[in-house]
């Protein structure tokens, strides 16, 4: 399934709204203003942070930057997954 990503710019609205516009999706993807996958929103993170007392005004203002997850290995669709999991020798590369 294809997905079309936010851009860092996009609020945490734009965060619900993808969810809700994609039911299946368990992971909305990232790019930056170049279109350079930079980073995700899992559905479960997301849902932690809104299911809070809290959650949805202290993270409103933050927008999709603030609140995604940076740890994120980017691939070819080329590149053979074993060949690349292969050459990280080090957990702190993931």
């Amino acid at each position: 399934m294809h997905f079309e990503p936010l851009s860092l710019g996009d609020s945490f609205d734009a965060v619900s709204a993808f969810f809700v516009k994609n039911p299946e999706a368990t992971l909305c993807p990232v790019v930056d203003f170049n279109g350079k996958p930079t980073g995700f929103v899992s559905l479960q993170a997301f849902q932690r942070l809104i299911s809070n007392p809290f959650g949805y005004a202290l993270n409103q203002k933050k927008g999709v930057s603030g609140i995604m997850d940076r740890n994120v290995l980017v691939m070819e669709l080329s590149e053979d997954a074993a060949t690349v999991f292969g050459s990280i020798r080090d957990k702190s590369d993931l």
